[in-house]
């Protein structure tokens, strides 16, 4: 549909309900918050999908050890300390008294244990910090020790890490389960509890305050850290695939909050003062093309480094967000611009070159014989159609024999983990937007990794990428890990496991009768409503 007939559409849909003012409460009295995802969390076992709405959707229900605050820095959260030895081989980590799971059992350093072991068994930091584990043990009820075997520096970086997968704390009995077949039951000892009678896949989620919950005492409520007070009695989430049905059901009040509006439907937001319009996610998100380096067309550097060189990321950007400059940032290298670790060394590849006549050659002279190109595209995930749809016309313009397969995001998570050939019900590539948070440093982000089959999706191989990644983590100094950052990037800008699309901010919008106050992703937890 074109922008003004969807525009059209939407304001008749909402022209048909009355704005609705009063404090939504469920039929107890109890106060409920109606929030719509950018995507639906089909997977909700947070260790089996690097989705970000799983992600989102575990923070409530489960506790970490460790979290971080808006400058990343690890902070304490169901621990009560942590303290490393001299020589940074021994970790003890001391658990907060009093924390319960929501089937009313004592946290216990045994389930730590348990958990972290499932977590470490998927989750690429915890495999390299797995690497270079001797032992994990229960000391006491409170007390879990990690023994090195060697200098480890950044535990408390990895255990706190906010992106997927999240390092969530379960029962024993269910952190027993393989780390590939999904958990029995959602119990966690977060703030909120899953109301499993009232899920209906693929439509609603639904989460109650959980009493038995002990946020911590101290602290600011910064990103993922500090005091975890819940608020708001309910939480409902609401499958809303469709903009025009999300965006009437905002301004009529039948929900509260929109994760992703459209960029189009904005101006009428703001103009409305029963709705906030803000960005919370400060490091803003990435958009990412990932390629399968297993399967041709891509499994030829010379294919990905032709493709690298024709991305112009302001196309990509204005696709997303529209002509509004301040929402979107370029030249985007391998982490998020304005961190810690960006720089804009090898960044003249990315040369949005047009000459599509001599690109045609080119990639021919690079051995491509007009293989499909099959791309997953997620059709119900804003951003990620847009990029998608703008990549696939690049594509054409390339010369490549493009197969856009378009579906919802829940399928494009599903398929994206086959490693078939494409004509076999595989794939060779697709387009993903994450959080900053997940690609902030190569001690969480996924997409700079070169360890081949066991990593992530596209499963890319570089001992050069993944010895860099290793020289990071033992670094000494700021200054020595930015340096390798940049070495970092170079060499994934020659390589190409993916290619950096520009870094955008989405705004969320809610009723402004509830106050949100967390940056970051939707957390929900110290939210409060009028």
């Amino acid at each position: 549909m074109r922008r003004r007939e969807f525009l059209s559409a939407a304001l008749g849909a909402a022209a048909l309900s009355a704005f609705g003012t009063q404090i939504a409460r469920a039929a107890d009295g109890k106060t409920v918050l109606r929030y719509v995802p950018g995507a639906d969390p089909s997977v909700l076992d947070p260790i089996l999908t690097t989705s970000t709405p799983t992600r989102d959707h575990a923070y409530l229900i489960f506790d970490t050890l460790i979290s971080v605050d808006d400058k990343n820095v690890p902070q304490p959260q169901m621990a009560e300390s942590w303290s490393a030895s001299e020589d940074f081989k021994t970790w003890a980590i001391t658990l907060r008294e009093g924390l319960t799971f929501h089937d009313g059992s004592p946290v216990r350093a045994k389930d730590v244990v348990a958990s972290l072991n499932r977590w470490a068994a998927r989750d690429n930091s915890g495999k390299k910090l797995w690497g270079v584990l001797d032992q994990i043990v229960a000391v006491d009820d409170r007390t879990v020790r990690l023994d090195l075997k060697e200098r480890f520096t950044l535990v408390a970086d990895f255990l706190g890490k906010a992106s997927a997968l999240m390092p969530a704390i379960m029962p024993e009995r269910l952190a027993l389960t393989n780390a590939t077949t999904p958990v029995s039951e959602l119990i966690g000892s977060g703030p909120y509890r899953f109301v499993k009678e009232e899920y209906v896949p693929g439509a609603q989620l639904v989460y109650e305050r959980f009493e038995g919950y002990k946020p911590r005492a101290d602290g600011q409520p910064l990103e993922t850290s500090g005091p975890k007070v819940a608020h708001i009695d309910r939480i409902e989430w609401k499958i809303i695939p469709d903009g025009a049905t999300a965006f009437s059901a905002l301004m009529s009040g039948e929900i509260d909050w929109w994760q992703r509006p459209l960029p189009d439907l904005l101006p009428i937001l703001k103009a409305d003062p029963s709705i906030t319009v803000t960005v919370k996610e400060t490091t803003g998100m990435m958009g990412i093309l990932r390629f399968n380096s297993l399967v041709p067309p891509f499994n030829n550097p010379k294919v990905r480094q032709l493709v690298l060189s024709a991305i112009d990321q302001a196309d990509f950007m204005k696709a997303v967000v529209g002509d509004n400059s301040e929402l979107w940032k370029a030249p985007l290298g391998c982490f998020p611009i304005g961190t810690s670790m960006a720089s804009d060394v090898g960044l003249e590849k990315i040369a949005a070159r047009k000459d599509f006549d001599k690109i045609k050659q080119e990639l021919i002279a690079a051995g491509y014989k007009n293989e499909p190109l099959v791309m997953l595209a997620a059709t119900d995930a804003i951003a990620e159609n847009a990029l998608s749809l703008v990549a696939a016309d690049l594509f054409r313009k390339m010369g490549f024999n493009v197969d856009f397969q378009a579906m919802d995001w829940a399928s494009v998570a599903q398929r994206r983990a086959s490693k078939a050939l494409p004509s076999e019900g595989g794939w060779s590539c697709f387009i993903t937007g994450a959080g900053g948070d997940n690609f902030i440093s190569p001690a969480v982000s996924v997409i700079i990794r070169g360890n081949g089959e066991q990593g992530w999706f596209g499963w890319f191989e570089s001992q050069e990428l993944e010895a860099l990644c290793q020289s990071w983590l033992v670094a000494g100094s700021l200054e020595e890990r930015q340096r390798i950052a940049r070495d970092i990037q170079v060499v994934a800008l020659t390589e190409v496991p993916f290619v950096p699309l520009g870094q955008y901010y989405l705004p969320t919008a809610y009723r402004s009768k509830y106050d949100v106050k967390r940056s970051g992703f939707p957390q929900f937890y110290d939210a409060t409503v009028s």
